[in-house]
């Protein structure tokens, strides 16, 4: 039951207005957090990857954000196998 509850605080947490708070914050790194989030939802399936792609292609625009989601999540996929 506890588990239940960390997870719908973390999701909860991780909503589409918070993930590009992030991204801008950390915009300075580059295209790192644009790959790292999608990399992260690979091993933990409950984050949304749908907000994770939308955020990056807001911060990133449209073609370069589904690009660096495909290759997180292309990387995330490959360590986990």
């Amino acid at each position: 039951m506890y588990f239940l509850n960390i997870l719908t605080d973390l999701k909860g947490i991780l909503d589409e207005e918070q993930i590009l708070e992030l991204l801008e914050k950390y915009r300075s790194l580059g295209p790192l957090p644009g790959i790292l989030l999608p990399f992260i939802e690979s091993f933990l399936p409950f984050l949304p990857l749908f907000a994770f792609v939308f955020a990056n292609a807001a911060a990133y625009g449209l073609w370069q954000g589904f690009l660096l989601s495909w290759i997180g999540q292309y990387l995330g996929i490959s360590v986990y196998l």
